[in-house]
């Protein structure tokens, strides 16, 4: 369903030279050229806790800090955080027993898996990607590595494929957001803010 968003309950930062919004059910990248949004699909959504950092603003938008969304699937809950140049790293929290299953994003662009295993989201003057999912356990003071990849289906929706986790023990799963060749940009272009119609 589509979530109608109030604007005291839109949560922006800037990272990477973009702004980035929380709502309960998407997240938003966006810059001057481009958006890319996020939307949490299966889930009527939760308000994201701002952990560690000042709460986003509506003028200038301050630095992205953490922000997590606890229990956004049951048992599963979402992070977002700066990670040096890149835009924003996800980290995905998988309780035990929780179905992984569950996370089922949608983009408002067309998505496509790259021979290296990461997205690609493409615009008429550049794309952005995100990296190639990492997955792990920790089981006995051991951090076990975990096969995991994204499945792209309809275009424009992603899950995660996992093989062969212990669902008696917390699942992480960590991809990163970064843009490349947005043609015609420079260092000084950036975004302060961004707004949401009633289309979201």
């Amino acid at each position: 369903p589509k979530h109608s968003v109030d604007r005291g309950e839109l949560l922006q930062f800037t990272s990477g030279g973009h702004v980035v919004g929380f709502i309960p059910n998407k997240v938003y990248l966006a810059s001057l050229s481009h958006a890319l949004s996020i939307e949490f699909l299966g889930t009527s959504g939760v308000m994201p806790k701002v952990e560690g950092g000042v709460s986003g603003g509506r003028r200038k938008a301050p630095p992205l800090g953490r922000v997590t969304y606890h229990d956004l699937w049951p048992g599963i809950s979402v992070r977002y955080e700066s990670e040096g140049r890149k835009i924003a790293k996800s980290t995905y929290f998988v309780e035990p027993g929780a179905d992984v299953g569950r996370i089922q994003l949608a983009y408002n662009v067309p998505v496509e898996v790259q021979k290296d295993g990461s997205l690609r989201f493409s615009y008429k003057n550049g794309y952005m990607t995100e990296s190639l999912p990492l997955a792990w356990q920790e089981v006995e003071g051991k951090r076990i590595s975990v096969p995991v990849s994204f499945k792209v289906s309809e275009g424009k929706r992603v899950r995660f494929g996992v093989k062969g986790y212990d669902a008696r023990y917390p699942l992480v799963i960590d991809p990163s957001y970064q843009w490349h060749t947005f043609y015609g940009s420079s260092s000084a272009d950036g975004g302060n803010s961004i707004a949401v119609d009633g289309n979201g």
